[in-house]
């Protein structure tokens, strides 16, 4: 087992109970992370791990394989390392190039290790083992009620002197936000997923882990907590631009509604156990969609109140999903770059992958309120770009040295910012054609930016609570 560590690259760690109060176990991953082995925790057992594993696995990236069924997460793990692999060999210069930042914990299934090439455990052992291991219970699922999080202390963020990217003055006059950074306290720890707001940014939502969701009614300097009655992991949050009517999207198929402003949530049967990863719909809230694991896609045409599954043409992962205000025109992205496209409303869907299997996931997208003009971003900064709704795709921006986990834009596109791993921002003044970096003093993973149509107020959300925001006044 020593020699065999140490000649691998990629240890899978079945993680369970078992292995979690292992000795055995600690000692063995302990000597994978000295020896320079990405370590790719794979979770068959809803369990938290020990303080003798937590300081060299907290921070890394997960696969959870706690929904049934079982054997589509284990053809996931596959292809996982298949895409590594191909990706890595084709890569002759990666080791001269500084290794990347840690992506932000978005349970995502591609990772971006430098180095990572090799599978260190067999597929067959593990297939073996999770089919006989039980799952154990979940944890309770009433968190505390809502009470204050944030203090109100928000301070600016003195910027990297390094940086090309001119800066507006504050209150400019025909400028957008951006460059000018202030951290607000969210009273949080838990990683945040995803930030929606009203159109004037005066009130903001955020979700996270363990059920996380915040509600401001000052833009962001202060903090409530609302209760979930969930500790599921809360990925995408949307609502209508009043912010009257919210609904929130996460682990195991859970979707959540608000109908007063985030002060009380109801569950929603959403037809799936499947994790869904995004959620959008039309203004008035009555048209929504949904998408996540294994190329699920639900559309509801009467609020959340029923869900139907849509075939997307794909059973790729999908991350993210952008409907135009009319709701006819759909876009999704995921895995392995994969793209699937709606022009019915949700109807019938189109899947492709512009640029190969080879090509790294997306997890986020944008477009313009008609919805002809495309942006994605994902893994190893890959940025694509449409100008017909999708149906083709450019590269002109790609392989940063960091993973872009989310994407936002003026309404017609002219200004898009893009957030990433280890404090990353990036943005474009000629509607993506070229992009300046705007990073702030701070290695905390970026999840999510929301904005209004103007870009005059953005805000970002993170890992460990981070908020982050910038206004420009009229």
């Amino acid at each position: 087992i020593v020699e065999a560590i140490e000649q691998s690259k990629i240890m899978v760690l079945v993680f369970t109970a078992d292995a979690n109060a292992s000795p055995q176990i600690h000692r063995e991953v302990e000597r994978a992370v000295n020896h320079g082995v990405a370590i790719l925790p794979l979770r068959v057992e809803d369990v938290s791990p020990s303080r003798a594993l937590e300081y060299f696995i907290a921070n890394l990236h997960w696969l959870d394989a706690l929904s049934p069924p079982l054997e589509a997460h284990l053809k996931h793990l596959a292809g996982t390392v298949k895409a590594l692999l191909a990706r890595m060999q084709s890569t002759t210069a990666a080791e001269q190039k500084p290794p990347e930042p840690k992506r932000t914990r978005r349970r995502s299934l591609v990772w971006a290790w430098s180095g990572a090439a090799l599978l260190a455990l067999a597929i067959a052992a593990i297939i073996a083992m999770l089919i006989v291991r039980p799952h154990s219970p979940s944890a309770g699922n009433t968190p505390p009620p809502q009470q204050p999080a944030g203090t109100g202390d928000c301070t600016p963020i003195v910027r990297s002197a390094s940086l090309a990217l001119k800066q507006p003055e504050p209150g400019s006059k025909g400028q957008v936000a951006g460059g000018h950074w202030t951290p607000c306290r969210s009273g949080t720890p838990s990683e945040l997923n995803s930030v929606f707001g009203t159109s004037d940014g005066g009130q903001l939502w955020a979700a996270g882990d363990g059920g996380t969701i915040l509600k401001s009614d000052d833009g962001g300097a202060t903090w409530l907590r609302s209760n979930s009655s969930t500790t599921n992991e809360l990925d995408s949050i949307f609502g209508t631009p009043d912010g009257k009517h919210l609904w929130v999207a996460g682990a195991q198929g859970a979707i959540l509604e608000s109908d007063d402003g985030g002060a009380n949530w109801s569950s929603l049967g959403s037809n799936t156990k499947n994790n869904l990863k995004s959620i959008a719909g039309t203004p008035d809230g009555k048209h929504l969609w949904a998408v996540g694991y294994l190329g699920t896609i639900l559309e509801s045409d009467n609020g959340g109140a029923n869900w139907t599954v849509r075939n997307s043409g794909t059973d790729e992962y999908l991350y993210s999903i952008f409907a135009t205000p009319d709701g006819k025109n759909l876009c999704a992205v995921g895995y392995s770059g994969t793209i699937t496209r709606s022009n019915d409303g949700g109807a019938h869907w189109q899947a492709q992958v512009p640029f190969g299997l080879d090509t790294p996931a997306l997890y986020s997208i944008f477009g313009t309120r008609d919805g002809k003009r495309l942006w994605a971003v994902g893994n190893a900064g890959d940025i694509q770009e449409s100008a017909d709704g999708g149906a083709n795709w450019s590269r002109p921006n790609s392989h940063a040295d960091f993973a872009f986990n989310a994407i936002f834009g003026t309404a017609g596109g002219e200004h898009l910012w893009a957030v990433g791993v280890g404090g990353a921002i990036v943005r474009s003044d000629d509607g993506g054609k070229t992009w300046m970096p705007d990073s702030v003093d701070t290695t905390d993973n970026f999840s999510s930016i929301f904005g209004n149509s103007d870009g005059k107020y953005l805000v970002i959300a993170g890992d460990h609570g981070t908020i982050l925001r910038s206004v420009i006044s009229n």
